[in-house]
């Protein structure tokens, strides 16, 4: 999952870079972190681009309310949506239109949270390794009395005689 972040990541950030060089960055500082207002979604378009628009506003919002939280644990799953949705408007509106409705708030201004996010999951695998060895390493506990088995035979009627 990380793999496909950071590739989706870098297509974005090299379309933004060579169409629109002054995307603006969102502040470091955490308190400073404000909601975009998002520029009014173009006429002409048919419902169902409109509704990925919106979409991908909402996935941004998702996305950047648990990174300015700092939930990482949802942050992947966040990004990955919106990353989508980015991908998908832009197959329908173009590269230009796109990076002009969308280039501003898009979610290559938050490059130190993707970092941060990058980091916990990178984090994560660790520690999931590390149990694994843990695991490996720790002697199957021994039981005192034998398991019953479990099998499909029905139990033998009992007769009083």
């Amino acid at each position: 999952m990380e793999a496909t972040i950071q590739s989706n990541q870098m297509d974005v950030e090299k379309e933004v870079a060579r169409t629109n060089p002054e995307v603006p960055s969102l502040p470091q500082e955490r308190h400073i972190w404000r909601m975009p207002e998002f520029p009014p979604i173009p006429q002409g378009l048919n419902r169902f681009q409109v509704e990925a628009i919106e979409i991908y506003q909402c996935q941004y919002k998702n996305w950047f309310r648990a990174a300015k939280e700092e939930e990482w644990e949802i942050c992947p799953s966040l990004w990955q949506g919106a990353m989508n949705s980015y991908l998908h408007i832009k197959s329908f509106l173009g590269q230009e239109k796109t990076i002009e409705l969308l280039g501003g708030w898009s979610l290559l201004s938050c490059k130190d949270k993707v970092k941060k996010i990058n980091n916990w999951l990178k984090n994560q695998s660790l520690e999931s390794i590390d149990q694994k060895k843990e695991l490996e390493m720790t002697p199957a506990l021994e039981t005192e009395a034998p398991v019953a088995s479990t099998s499909s035979k029905p139990a033998p009627e009992v007769t009083k005689d």
